[in-house]
């Protein structure tokens, strides 16, 4: 059980880029950002993992769904210019993840959002991890 004072619910919005012989210094370029994370197929993630392909990643994070609406926003304004279609040849996606310690998850979607989202012209993944608790 938890109280409504003590609900972790967070998440993160994601532009991915995968693909062999990505440059990460032009992809930083073409988008517009730095990446937030890239590794080379192989190089070491952490302790126990290594990446399996070579992938470029822009993130913006959020600490609470009340927060996420101007998280993406944000992400979406600042990639509005990015020359994805550059990279048509590269698995490119979205990935919208959300984590709740509620087994109830609720949220609004802007129209904005779902219209800068389908002019990326790109698959948008929604990944939620629902803890399953309720208030007492």
């Amino acid at each position: 059980m938890t109280t409504e004072n003590t609900v972790n619910e967070n998440g993160a919005i994601s532009l991915l880029i995968y693909g062999e012989g990505l440059d990460f210094d032009t992809l930083n370029r073409d988008m517009g950002v730095e990446f937030t994370a890239a590794y080379h197929k192989g190089d070491k993630i952490n302790r126990q993992r290594d990446a399996v392909r070579t992938f470029w990643e822009y993130r913006l994070e959020f600490d609470s769904l009340n927060k996420m609406e101007n998280t993406l926003i944000h992400f979406f304004d600042t990639l509005k210019n990015a020359d994805i279609k550059k990279y048509s040849n590269y698995d490119v996606h979205l990935r919208l993840y959300i984590q709740s310690d509620m087994s109830q998850i609720f949220f609004t979607m802007p129209e904005s959002v779902l219209k800068s989202a389908a002019e990326m012209g790109v698959p948008f993944d929604i990944s939620i991890l629902s803890w399953g608790e309720v208030y007492d």
